[in-house]
């Protein structure tokens, strides 16, 4: 059924869009990019923008661009400004060609690197130090980034090679602790789109907690965490249960 929707859209849609983000927005080169993984509406490509490689996440079941859009923005303004998470090169939060463009990261995600077993114990204080921080400044902004998991982790490098980390994915993101994801309308359909999100490292299904979600990946990257980062564990401890949302 997925390869059917892939060619429809293929054959009938592609051009339109295609047209539109080159004529609107200067995007070119434009490629389809792991079909198998588009989901709940969204589609992804890849492509260039003024000599910018880019990726692309276009349409989507719900009105979410605009609240990614405005995420990254609020976590990437005065101290933070492009530290830790995407940079936006263009987007379009309306009808009928919604989308956000983002500077492509070239790395892998840690689900990868934790799997191969690939990290030295530096390279380990390194990712536990860098997304720690990431922590501390959602809950300083009060957001709530409701898929915190190694897939959404890219680890790559900066420009003194040293391993750098960076977020992504913040389709479901809270603004806010006063935040109800007033795009999702509350049904049982709905409900099950979003029973899994989390990938089980949420405390349990419809119940988002960033810290939670940090304290199982940390123990996932160190099987020591605890002995060798007590204060940090202590810390991550504290705030669990601070800062959640439920649907």
């Amino acid at each position: 059924m997925r390869s059917f929707s892939f060619f429809y859209w293929y054959i009938v849609k592609r051009k339109k869009l295609y047209n539109y983000l080159k004529i609107k927005h200067g995007i070119e080169n434009i490629i389809p990019y792991k079909v198998l993984s588009w989901q709940i509406g969204y589609k992804y490509f890849l492509g260039k923008c003024y000599g910018k490689n880019i990726f692309i996440k276009q349409g989507g079941k719900f009105n979410l661009v605009r609240r990614e859009v405005d995420s990254i923005k609020k976590l990437s303004c005065g101290r933070n400004i492009n530290k830790h998470y995407p940079v936006i090169v263009t987007f379009d939060i309306e009808e009928p060609f919604k989308f956000i463009a983002l500077e492509f990261i070239k790395g892998n995600s840690l689900k990868k690197i934790i799997r191969k077993e690939l990290l030295s114990e530096k390279d380990k204080k390194s990712i536990i130090l860098q997304m720690f921080q990431i922590m501390k400044q959602l809950k300083s902004k009060e957001m709530i980034h409701m898929d915190i998991r190694p897939d959404n982790f890219i680890v790559t490098k900066s420009h003194s090679e040293k391993i750098f980390i960076v977020l992504i994915d913040f389709t479901f993101s809270m603004l806010s602790r006063n935040d109800k994801l007033y795009e999702i309308e509350r049904n049982k359909k709905n409900k099950a789109i979003l029973f899994n999100l989390g990938s089980e490292l949420n405390p349990e299904p419809l119940h988002w907690d960033d810290a939670y979600s940090f304290l199982l990946i940390f123990k996932q990257i160190d099987k020591e965490f605890k002995k060798k980062y007590p204060k940090m564990w202590r810390i991550i401890n504290e705030n669990i249960g601070r800062l959640y949302f439920r649907y």
